[in-house]
């Protein structure tokens, strides 16, 4: 859809399995005992809607004084980050978000198994891994409705998924994932779909093998 290929060629293709997560994230899975805050973990550039985080996380404030929202990695251009911790002041919210920079792989997997949801305004996907991974850990996704998401992650209850750019739908979403309690939690994660998807993307060997049959065919039709 990105690439406008179907305009030039009759028969497109596309990967599948695609992606997968890495099979170390499954001992970290957590569906029920979870904390009371959510994780934003990304590329924190505007694409990705790092921008977007403080109006979303206020409207979250609002109707939860308390709620914690905590942010990981690395911000890729300075005035990005200058323009986010001016936000953060502007809307009072020093004392509600927590961004811990760079952490690494281990301690990331740990801090998003125990959230209760990840936040994810991005814009632009290929396929987004870390929605992958959040599944993988046991952690409800919100999300905008972009093609990415909409086409990859449709049938996957635990990641929902609002308008995009619309603000308030994602906090209205976050803020009942953080009024859930754990019974209704792991429900999102435990059903039937879920299980399946997150067995089918649960390899890279998969990955490579369908590449390899695809090369194959590529080869063969050529």
């Amino acid at each position: 859809m990105y690439s406008g290929l179907r305009k030039y060629c009759r028969c497109t293709r596309s990967l599948h399995p695609a992606n997968a997560y890495d099979s170390e994230l499954i001992k970290y899975r957590n569906t029920s005992n979870k904390d009371d805050y959510a994780v934003f973990s990304a590329r924190l550039t505007c694409e990705k809607g790092i921008l977007e985080i403080p109006y979303i996380w206020r409207k979250v404030v609002s109707k939860l004084p308390d709620a914690k929202l905590i942010i990981t990695g690395i911000f890729s251009k300075q005035k990005v980050k200058t323009e986010f911790e001016k936000l953060l002041i502007k809307l009072n919210l020093s004392r509600n978000v927590e961004y811990l920079g760079y952490v690494s792989w281990n301690d990331n997997a740990k801090i998003m198994s125990k959230a209760k949801v990840l936040v994810y305004p991005s814009h632009i996907d290929a396929f987004p891994l870390i929605v992958l991974e959040s599944l993988a850990l046991g952690t409800t996704v919100v999300a905008y409705d972009i093609p990415a998401i909409r086409s990859i992650y449709k049938d996957v209850k635990a990641v929902l998924t609002v308008p995009e750019y619309d603000v308030n739908a994602m906090a209205y979403k976050v803020i009942n994932i953080l009024k859930m309690d754990s019974n209704r939690l792991a429900k999102l994660h435990e059903d039937e779909l879920t299980l399946r998807f997150l067995s089918t993307y649960g390899s890279w060997d998969e990955v490579v093998k369908a590449e390899i049959r695809m090369i194959s065919e590529a080869i063969r039709t050529s």
